[in-house]
This record gives structure tokens, C-alpha cells and sequence, in this order.
């Protein structure tokens, strides 16, 4: 399956780049997963984002929103948490 646009977002085979507001997060990544996406594209602290969105879209979905809806689901990840709390500090000493 090739990626298509799908308003603020990328659809893959069985996985989803989506652009978000935090106030908005949790309900596009609820929609993802009752639409059966089992792979998710997120950023450390939601750094980064669409360079051609015009308005506050621009930032990637945090990766700790996305696990913490996962965690709160009971959907496992196999996310090695010690170390991506290692990379999370990493990534508050550089930003």
C-alpha cells in the first residue's frame, strides 16, 4: 500500500503520521486504533511537525501521549520504558 494524505495525517499499510494539537491528541489516537492501526509515527515531546501546515498543526504527535493512551488501553508496545525515559531526558538537555 503506498502513503496517502489524508487531511493532517499520512495513512500506511496498518499505521498513521498524524499532525495534532495536544487538546486533540488523544481523540486522533483513539480513532486510529478502533480504525485497526497498530503502528504509530510519533516525535519525543512532539518535536517537529509539518513544515507546510499554516497554523499550530505543526508539531508531531509527543510519543509519551501516544504510549500513555496505549498504556491506559492495555495495549502492549514491547517500548523499553527505562530507555526512552533515558532519551526523553537526552532530548530535554538539547531543546
Amino acid at each position: 500500500m503506498r502513503p496517502t494524505r489524508a487531511g493532517a495525517c499520512v495513512v500506511r499499510a496498518n499505521g498513521r503520521k498524524q499532525y495534532a494539537r495536544a487538546a486533540t491528541a488523544l481523540e486522533k489516537i483513539e480513532a486510529a486504533v478502533n480504525a485497526g492501526c497498530t503502528r504509530f509515527d510519533g516525535a519525543i515531546k512532539g518535536f517537529g511537525g509539518c513544515p507546510m501546515a499554516e497554523d499550530e498543526l505543526v508539531g508531531n504527535l509527543a510519543t509519551e501521549t501516544i504510549l500513555s493512551y496505549l498504556d491506559s488501553k492495555g495495549i502492549a508496545t514491547g517500548l523499553d520504558r527505562s530507555e526512552f525515559l533515558k532519551a526523553i531526558r537526552i532530548a530535554e538537555e538539547i531543546f
